[in-house]
C-alpha cells in the first residue's frame, strides 16, 4: 500500500500495484516491481560472480609468491594481488556444463612485458622425477625488452588446490641458456599439474615477461 507525507500534495511512498514509490534526499522516485524471472536471473548472475571470484582468489593466493613480482607492474591499479585478481577474473575462468572451471591456458602469474619466446617444449624423466623445459628465443623481441640478463621462473600448479601445493623455481637459469630443469614432487595419488614459465630481471626494478602456459603433466 502507498502512503503520502503532508497530505495529498506530499511525497508518495510504498507499493501500488506493480509500481513502487520511494523517497531519497527529499526527492520522490518511481520504479516498477521487478518480475520473478528478472529476480531469479539476477540471483543466478550474482551466484556465478561469487563463484568465479572464489575460484580465482583460491588460485591467486596460492600463486602469491610469483604474483608479487609478476604483477608488480603492467596495466591496472592497486597491488600486485589486485592486478592478478582483475586479470585472471577476466581471462582465466570458463563456463561448462558443470558450471565454471579454470582456463589453464589463460591463467597467468605474470603480466608485464611481452613474452620473447618463439617456442617452448618440455620433457619429463619420470624415474628421476626431473622436468626439463626448453625454449627458443625471438632475438628481436628480446632486444626490445632488453631481457638478456633475465632469469627463469617456473610455476607448477595442481588441478586440485584443496589437497596439493604449488611448486616452482625462482631466478633459475639465464634466459640465454635455453633450458631449465626442476625436480617435481610426487604424491601417493596421480594428479595433473600445469606448467608455466616467465622470466624476470635480476636488477631493480624487477621487470618480468608475461607468463606462458607450457602444458600439463600427470604424475
Amino acid at each position: 500500500m502507498a502512503t503520502t507525507k503532508n497530505g495529498v500534495h506530499g511525497l508518495v511512498s510504498g507499493k501500488l500495484g506493480n509500481v513502487i514509490y520511494y523517497e531519497r534526499n527529499g526527492i520522490g522516485y518511481v520504479r516498477s516491481v521487478p518480475s520473478k524471472r528478472i529476480e531469479r536471473k539476477q540471483s543466478e548472475i550474482a551466484q556465478l560472480t561469487r563463484s568465479k571470484f572464489k575460484l580465482v582468489q583460491q588460485h591467486v593466493i596460492n600463486m602469491l609468491q610469483f604474483i608479487k613480482f609478476g604483477f608488480q607492474y603492467g596495466t591496472g591499479n592497486g597491488t600486485a594481488y589486485n592486478r592478478a585478481m582483475s586479470y585472471n577474473l577476466r581471462n582465466a575462468v570458463k563456463s561448462n556444463d558443470n558450471g565454471i572451471a579454470m582456463d589453464w591456458n589463460s591463467l597467468s602469474f605474470s603480466r608485464d612485458m611481452p613474452d620473447p619466446l618463439k617456442q617452448v617444449s618440455f620433457s619429463l624423466d619420470r624415474r628421476k622425477k626431473l622436468l626439463t623445459i626448453r625454449w627458443q628465443i625471438d632475438e628481436d623481441a628480446l632486444v626490445r625488452i632488453e631481457g638478456y640478463d633475465m632469469r627463469t621462473y617456473i610455476m607448477i600448479i595442481p588441478s586440485d588446490l584443496e589437497n596439493w601445493n604449488v611448486q616452482g623455481l625462482s631466478a633459475g637459469n639465464s634466459i640465454m641458456d635455453g633450458y631449465q630443469q626442476i625436480s617435481i614432487l610426487t604424491y601417493d595419488h596421480k594428479i595433473t599439474q600445469h606448467l608455466y614459465i616467465a622470466f624476470a630481471s635480476v636488477n631493480l626494478p624487477i621487470r618480468s615477461t608475461n607468463s606462458r602456459y607450457v602444458g600439463a603433466v600427470e604424475m
